[in-house]
């Protein structure tokens, strides 16, 4: 699985952005350019400084260029995902959380969201109506009612929530809820505290609405990065540190042999 990690940026300034070590790791040692690319598939040959004590930061004119193409987003985070030796994918997240993106009539649209996993997060994973609008659009109530999600490890067929309001019979989508949602979250080590990014990858008729999400740890590195291999044991050390939603299913299911989620 590819590298992914998200960069929180307090201050982004134009002179430069220091990466954090782990990000820094991913760059060969000798390396003095590595390509930054946009969700467009624009590239930018960005300079990289070494400064000492296994620090580098990116600079120069083509990083430039590249928040410039930003400059109206309140940028709060950046998420580097690897492609290749010294080549990344750059997506921008606003201070909201949110992707925002460019459609073809040149209209912005929230084409990601970044969330933080909650206690409830195991039940239900409230979204807001900005990235499900297209799930919003149906014509019956019985209509996209479901929509199928892909993590690192599994991908689920979830049921959509609506907010029914007097103004809007049909109702707005609203998040993520049911039994599959509940497996996605089990097989993809979700826990509390979790950040997960969201992004819209479109629809098509046997399969819904697609979503595809990368889950990092509270330190913003993608879980398909530090995931170890673990052996099926149940009496070593490490296989007892489960999230605490995964022990609740585990004790339901020997109480009563049955996998029922509510």
């Amino acid at each position: 699985m590819d590298f992914i990690m998200i960069v929180n940026v307090i201050e982004l300034k134009e002179d430069g952005l220091v990466l954090p070590r782990i990000l820094t790791n991913q760059i060969p040692r000798d390396c003095e350019m590595i390509k930054v690319v946009d969700y467009l598939g624009v590239k930018y040959k960005v300079s990289v400084q070494n400064m000492g004590h296994r620090s580098r930061k990116i600079h120069g004119s083509e990083w430039i260029r590249f928040l410039e193409s930003y400059k109206h987003k309140n940028i709060e985070k950046l998420c580097f995902k690897k492609v290749k030796e010294a080549k990344f994918e750059v997506f921008v997240l606003s201070n909201e959380g949110f992707e925002i993106r460019k459609d073809r009539s040149g209209k912005d649209y929230v084409h990601g969201c970044l969330v933080r996993a909650s206690e409830e997060t195991y039940y239900k994973q409230d979204l807001p109506h900005g990235l499900l609008w297209l799930l919003s659009e149906r014509q019956l109530k019985i209509d996209n009612l479901h929509a199928k999600v892909h993590g690192p490890k599994q991908s689920s067929k979830v049921d959509v929530c609506y907010d029914f309001s007097p103004e809007n019979q049909k109702g707005l989508a609203g998040g993520f809820m049911g039994s599959g949602w509940t497996t996605f979250c089990f097989e993809n080590d979700i826990e509390e505290g979790c950040q997960l990014l969201f992004q819209c990858m479109g629809s098509t008729p046997e399969e819904h609405f697609n979503f595809n999400v990368n889950i990092f740890n509270k330190d913003g590195v993608g879980l398909q990065v530090t995931a170890e291999h673990q052996c099926s044991c149940t009496k070593h050390h490490h296989n007892k540190r489960r999230p605490s939603y995964k022990k609740k299913v585990e004790y339901h299911v020997t109480k009563t042999n049955y996998m029922v989620f509510t």
